[in-house]
């Protein structure tokens, strides 16, 4: 493989690692790339998968069964350590319970709201962005340093979606006390995202409020419809 087509095979790894479509051995040469960098890794990775079975168990390995296997040096066999490591202090962390849901599908996402908004004592406004997919990568939040009530900042929504350029949004605040039913000035606060979005090219999904009393959803209850007025729906969504 010459110079090209290695630079081109190693661009073609990270796109599928984007795009979610690796398999193990793929995964592997990907992280085998960051310790040797001007070397074809795929033979490399068949012959650690073939040594240790998976990459889970490769992970779990000691520097110095890594290191028994031939082309494998101290740097990469510290590389992979430090990767197992991570997994194993780490990974129950992103599954836990603020964990971020995979996809946004209304039904599941409004269960995950159920329980990660219910132990807030204090309004929080959420934006959470999704890739053409419908795949939530990020959430920001926004929340009142005084206890009161809260929305995005104009401004600050802006540089985010220039930055982070999803291709939608999901919108979730919380009521602490009393109804989920919007209040005028959240819909003001909804149609001032739907032009921050509109301008930026980015669909509004949905905004949900939660309450103890149960969750709102603009989408579901037709609400979302005529504050759009000119404004796309998404279809990012699984109904």
């Amino acid at each position: 493989m010459d110079g090209k087509d290695h630079v081109g095979h190693r661009q073609r790894l990270m796109d599928k690692v984007l795009a979610g479509t690796c398999c193990e051995h793929e995964f592997l040469e990907m992280f085998l790339c960051f310790s040797i960098p001007r070397r074809n890794t795929n033979d490399l990775a068949h012959r650690l998968l073939s040594t240790f079975g998976s990459l889970p168990n490769l992970l779990a390995a000691s520097p110095e069964q890594i290191m028994s296997v031939e082309g494998i040096g101290k740097n990469t066999a510290a590389l992979l350590c430090c990767m197992g490591k991570f997994c194993q202090d780490y990974f129950h962390k992103f599954k836990g319970e603020n964990a971020l849901p995979a996809t946004y599908e209304r039904e599941a996402f409004v269960r995950y709201i159920n329980e990660r908004y219910a132990p807030l004592e204090s309004e929080v406004f959420d934006v959470y962005l999704l890739d053409g997919n419908g795949r939530i990568f990020r959430n920001e939040r926004f929340e009142s340093k005084q206890g009161g009530s809260v929305h995005a900042d104009g401004e600050a929504l802006t540089a985010l979606l220039a930055a982070a350029k999803p291709s939608g949004v999901v919108l979730v605040h919380n009521h602490p006390y009393g109804s989920p039913k919007p209040s005028e000035a959240d819909d003001q606060a909804t149609k001032s995202c739907l032009y921050i979005c509109g301008v930026q090219n980015v669909l509004l999904c949905n905004h949900f409020i939660y309450s103890p009393e149960g969750v709102y959803d603009y989408y579901g209850s037709g609400k979302l419809a005529p504050l759009t007025k000119n404004h796309s729906i998404s279809r990012l969504t699984k109904e």
